[in-house]
């Protein structure tokens, strides 16, 4: 829990209220910004205009997390490769952000994944073919960034 505690904290400090709740005596689980199962954290929302710079590598040790939301916020640089940790989601939104890179392969190890949300951002390259193995993924939504070549069969 202490990890998980820490881990919100590099993610907060981005933002204006973040040390506040960190360093408040209230569970991560009551910051209203996360839901908890037997204590762990399941979903991460995060609301508009939140947090500011790079999704912390760290973000792969909520091992636990089904759902995670962090659109219209002024995310930047890539996506971590430590995404292929959070191998129970199912529910992916950084949508409106200002996330660069191209789409890291490891996102595709995300079986579970259902919903995919990254369109209005400044991602680049191609979509590669490995997006076949997200067979249990009903919604995707790429547009609004700067992807070359065809969208793979």
């Amino acid at each position: 829990f202490m990890v998980e505690r820490f881990i919100l904290k590099v993610i907060l400090n981005q933002g204006e209220n973040g040390i506040e709740l960190a360093e408040s005596g209230i569970s991560q689980c009551e910051w209203g910004i996360v839901e908890c199962n037997d204590g762990y954290i399941t979903k991460m929302e995060i609301q508009k205009g939140t947090i500011t710079g790079k999704l912390p590598p760290l973000l792969g040790k909520f091992t636990n997390l089904i759902s995670l939301s962090i659109p219209d916020n002024a995310l930047t640089g890539s996506i971590p490769s430590e995404i292929d940790q959070l191998t129970a989601l199912q529910h992916l939104d950084l949508e409106l952000n200002k996330l660069t890179g191209n789409l890291p392969l490891e996102l595709y190890q995300l079986t579970k994944l259902k919903y995919l949300g990254l369109s209005s951002n400044k991602i680049t390259g191609s979509i590669p073919t490995e997006l076949g193995q997200l067979t249990e993924l009903k919604y995707l939504y790429l547009y609004n960034n700067t992807f070359a070549g065809n969208f793979p069969s």
